[in-house]
């Protein structure tokens, strides 16, 4: 059985105990208690599969983990990472979950042994000045080809990372943390690069988008920097994906009216809108990777939850769906959002969609002009885009 204290640091860096995670059968279900002192204060839930009550809770909806450590925990690349890595690899989700580094891993959730820590942390995020290095290192573990003496950074930096995409963290000279996102060699188009654009037209249409920089590798590949979010200068921000936060199940399909439901609990009309905002931005540019763990709530310290920035907004430039806008509604279009009751005034549905989508159909333009992407592919692109972004 795995044992793991977990703790939650606050943004002004203020850490303390929240309870115990533990893993049970041959299955390895996870089951976690709250410590008592954290259930008087400051009281509030880590995520929304995981009530603030006594005793021992475990995942819902026949779930074997919680979502919220799962969304603290690295996804497919970190997992290849990991696995490279440690010897032996990791053999269940926690293990793996517990694995990634503390500096670096998503949210404000970190893991120990100990009642009274260390906390575990194997790795870390790597100079941001070097870069073009590390991007060496990414394309020789992709290759299966180089030594782990000759990706020793990479395994360092990219332990945490989630989804499917190669990437790792690094350190600015300010000391912030950001996400490097790196090309794929199996990538058939300039995909950092229109992700680039994507944050660009996302922001011009009033969407909180973090910082972020393109650095050119050659001019068909760039490597995409961001700010990491979560993090303040001296603590944390709560992060809980809109999987999590809708507590779907493990074979439950998500869609925006799920997520505008979880939103709007948490933050009114705002957030509802905030998720009409995401499914403007992702129909406009065709993003279709915008499932539940694309998506998210930050926690500000105190218990409550608002939709977190935007963020792996990739414009798809071939035929492929994402994810509905409801169980009942399938067709991905500007005028299926608007038509659809938000449980907010149809006016400010009207005004938020049209204020995005004019900003968003300028992506491919933007990536042009701005970004380097190549003009040819970024006609061909545009085409398509505009006839699925009806």
């Amino acid at each position: 059985m795995d044992s793991f204290f977990i703790y939650w640091t606050a943004p002004d860096g203020t850490t303390q105990l929240a309870g115990e995670l533990q893993t049970v059968g041959g299955a390895g279900v996870q089951r976690f208690s709250y410590d008592a002192a954290w259930l008087r204060s400051p009281g509030f839930a880590l995520g929304e599969d995981l009530p603030a009550m006594p005793g021992a809770i475990f995942p819902p909806g026949g779930a074997s983990e919680f979502g919220v450590f799962l969304d603290a925990g690295p996804d497919t690349w970190g997992r290849r990472i990991l696995s490279r890595k440690l010897t032996p690899p990791p053999r269940s989700t926690t293990q793996y979950i517990a694995a990634a580094a503390d500096e670096s891993r998503q949210g404000a959730l970190r893991f120990a042994t100990q009642p009274d820590g260390p906390f575990l942390s194997d790795g870390g995020p790597e100079p941001l000045s070097s870069i073009e290095s590390l991007y060496e290192e990414v394309r020789g573990f992709q290759s299966n080809h180089a030594s782990p003496g000759e990706v020793a950074r990479l395994l360092r930096a990219a332990t945490s990372q989630g989804g499917l995409r190669p990437k790792a963290s690094v350190r600015d000279d300010d000391g912030s943390i950001w996400i490097a996102k790196f090309p794929s060699e199996d990538d058939t188009y300039d995909v950092e690069t229109c992700e680039a654009a994507a944050l660009n037209v996302a922001r011009t249409g009033g969407l909180a988008v973090p910082d972020f920089r393109l650095i050119r590798v050659n001019e068909d590949r760039a490597i995409l920097v961001i700010k990491r979010f979560d993090r303040t200068a001296t603590g944390r921000f709560g992060y809980q994906s809109m999987r999590t936060a809708t507590r779907v199940g493990p074979y439950e399909e998500l869609n925006y009216k799920m997520m505008a439901s979880a939103a709007g609990f948490h933050s009114g009309e705002r957030g509802v809108l905030e998720i009409v905002a995401r499914a403007a931005l992702n129909i406009t540019v065709h993003n279709i990777d915008d499932h539940g763990r694309n998506i998210g709530l930050l926690q500000n310290g105190q218990g409550r939850w608002d939709v977190s920035p935007v963020f792996d907004v990739v414009p798809f430039p071939w035929e492929a769906e994402g994810t509905p806008l409801s169980s009942a509604v399938r067709d991905r279009s500007l005028d299926a959002v608007m038509g659809l009751d938000w449980g907010v005034p149809r006016s400010a549905v009207a005004a938020t969609v049209q204020r995005v989508s004019e900003a968003a159909q300028h992506v491919y333009t933007v990536a042009r002009d701005e970004y380097g992407l190549d003009p040819e592919t970024a006609e061909i692109a545009e085409r398509f885009r505009s006839s699925v972004a009806r």
